[in-house]
């Protein structure tokens, strides 16, 4: 084969690969309102976005554990414990309809939680008595739950179980119409309740603190038992293959790709003039 047309053909084969690599760098930056990458080996855990803190209380935190392929550290709890938002810090994630909220999860089935509610088993959501503001986002019964507090527990009406003892990764896009649940990349289910009420202030007319790893405080045993990482939160709906694509690990370009980008860009510049 004449090497200009072998040239050609490596580059044709090269180019879906830089649209798809620079589609996952754009769109994994875009509406961010918080992002816990897990890397920490102690408390607290840093908001990769606005920097907003989470503060380990009770007990049972884990650091530095194997994350999901390509991400890194992840972090665990082992006992009734979890990471705190101050107010302030939560402020960004009083959110009403239309956002996102997803994370990379490998509950430990050895784990027996015994207290009230035990089945609760949330990645995020509001850690105070809940007063009809707040949500909580997590695995309950097996499957996976979105609650508006003091509203109602949506879960995912395909009944598909979240397997344990390996790493999965979870996402529920709440809308005016129904919450969409995801497992690994792929819509399960739209529960229908569409229900909204989140001010960021409960009937006590106080906004309350979100919690990573739990939601609702110890009182109600709501920890996570396991791992988690690379948990998000964006401030709109993403779509499916968006979605799909927070699966992906995305290495930051290096020197030499952007080199070599800058170059592919003048070489299609000067065959388009030829």
């Amino acid at each position: 084969m004449p090497s200009s047309s072998k040239s050609k053909n490596e580059l044709f084969k090269t180019i879906p690969l830089i649209i798809s690599l620079t589609g996952l760098i754009g769109q994994a930056s875009a509406t961010l309102v918080a992002y816990y990458n897990m890397e920490q080996g102690s408390s607290p855990l840093i908001d990769q976005v606005g920097g907003e803190i989470a503060s380990a209380v009770d007990s049972g935190h884990q650091y530095g554990a194997a994350g999901p392929a390509g991400f890194g550290n992840a972090v665990g709890l082992n006992a009734n414990g979890g990471w705190q938002l101050s107010v302030a810090d939560s402020a960004a994630l009083n959110l009403a309809n239309n956002f996102t909220v997803a994370g990379w999860i490998n509950i430990d089935s050895a784990i027996v939680k015994s207290q009230p509610a035990a089945d609760n088993h949330r990645i995020l959501g509001d850690d105070s008595a809940w007063d009809g503001d707040g949500w909580a986002f997590g695995v309950t019964g097996g499957v996976m739950r979105f609650t508006r507090n003091g509203i109602v527990d949506a879960d995912d009406p395909s009944g598909t179980a979240v397997p344990t003892d390996s790493w999965v990764h979870i996402a529920a896009t709440p809308t005016s119409t129904g919450i969409n649940f995801y497992l690994n990349g792929v819509l399960t289910g739209t529960n229908g309740n569409g229900a909204d009420n989140n001010t960021g202030l409960g009937n006590n007319g106080l906004e309350d603190p979100y919690g990573v790893g739990r939601a609702y405080g110890n009182a109600q045993d709501q920890y996570f038992p396991g791992l988690l990482d690379e948990v998000r939160v964006y401030d709109s709906v993403l779509t499916q293959p968006e979605i799909a694509a927070l699966m992906t690990a995305v290495p930051e370009p290096s020197t030499g790709l952007l080199i070599g980008l800058a170059g592919l860009a003048v070489g299609l510049r000067r065959r388009r003039s030829c």
